[in-house]
């Protein structure tokens, strides 16, 4: 057994026996949080349940659905807006709030129906660069890239990111290295990182496998519209360009959010007052220009927290849920540490 696979396993073996019925229930009254508290739980998409895809980002639809029936046995799932603004209800319930980003092509093919038929709320923050494009953006062009049965080694010295064996390896260790890569490029500047994609693309082969490039493929602006209609959907701006915003200048990233704000309500026709920082990267001067600009009600990262409503709502954390994530995670997630008060 290699070594990832040997913590993979191990850690399997860990989460189970502290979500089993004898401990969990001990943990949650010791992480018992106060009413302001709010868990914002971060996705990014849906594949169908048959569909081998060695990336985090894509939850089976199947597994999506028992984590919803996992967080309605202690939780009331509402609206982001409701969280923010409406004191807690009656129910005594913590509640819990689920956001999707990016604004991939399978939010609308496999997330919304189960909206409508579950009666779901949830937050989609919308990446418009390549909605308006139609190009993917980079993270998942490699994703799509770098499935089954491709196995490389890609050679990334010439950016001081040495080598990465990708495809060797199956499933949730096989996306242990694709997250790596992926890591790696995101310590690059962007011109940088854009030479760097297109060396791994061409050493990949640019082997695109259709059911990745369909399912991390971008909404259009009329599927944007489609998804905004639903009254279980809030929009929100994820920037234009998913630039990582503490990688530019401060004119730029807000030049890009402002943009993405834009392009959202004249494709929706709708307000839209929510934000999510690309990657959780940000900077306290970009914060507080946001701030200054009032335009914004939300705006949230990927600090593993549970949200509080009369902290700093420019920075609400969000616990991340991915594909390996299974039901003991999922439970153990929930009790994340509380968002700490104040700016």
């Amino acid at each position: 057994m290699s070594a990832d696979a040997f913590r993979q396993t191990a850690g399997r073996w860990l989460r189970a026996g502290l979500a089993s019925p004898a401990v969990y229930p001990l943990l949650r009254r010791r992480a018992a949080a106060p009413p302001e508290a709010v868990s914002l739980l971060m996705y990014h998409t849906l594949g169908d349940d048959h569909e081998r895809l060695d990336a985090w980002t894509v939850v089976r639809q199947r597994d999506f659905l028992a984590q919803v029936r996992c967080l309605r046995e202690h939780h009331d799932i509402v609206p982001l807006d409701q969280a923010l603004d409406d004191p807690p209800g009656s129910s005594g319930r913590p509640r819990a709030v689920l956001t999707f980003d990016d604004g991939n092509a399978s939010l609308l093919s496999h997330l919304l129906p189960l909206l409508e038929r579950e009666a779901l709320p949830v937050t989609v923050y919308i990446a418009t660069g390549h909605v308006e494009t139609g190009e993917p953006y980079w993270f998942d062009a490699l994703m799509a890239a770098l499935q089954p049965p491709l196995a490389a080694s890609l050679d990334l010295g010439r950016w001081g990111l040495g080598c990465h064996r990708i495809g060797h390896a199956d499933s949730a260790v096989n996306w242990l290295r694709i997250s790596a890569l992926l890591e790696a490029l995101k310590t690059l500047t962007p011109q940088q990182r854009s030479q760097a994609v297109e060396e791994v693309l061409r050493q990949a082969g640019a082997r695109l496998s259709p059911p990745a490039a369909r399912t991390l493929g971008p909404l259009t602006p009329t599927e944007v519209a489609e998804l905004a209609r639903s009254p279980w959907v809030t929009l929100g701006s994820h920037t234009h360009g998913h630039e990582l915003l503490d990688q530019v200048p401060l004119a730029a990233a807000l030049h890009s959010v402002d943009t993405s704000l834009q392009r959202l309500e004249a494709w929706t026709g709708q307000t839209v007052r929510h934000f999510a920082y690309p990657n959780g990267n940000h900077t306290p001067a970009l914060v507080e220009a946001l701030r200054a600009s009032g335009r914004l009600a939300s705006a949230v990262t990927t600090e593993p927290a549970r949200a509080r409503t009369d902290g700093d709502r420019l920075r609400l954390p969000r616990i991340g849920i991915g594909r390996y994530d299974g039901i003991e995670r999922f439970r153990l997630g929930l009790l994340a540490p509380l968002q700490r008060t104040g700016r």
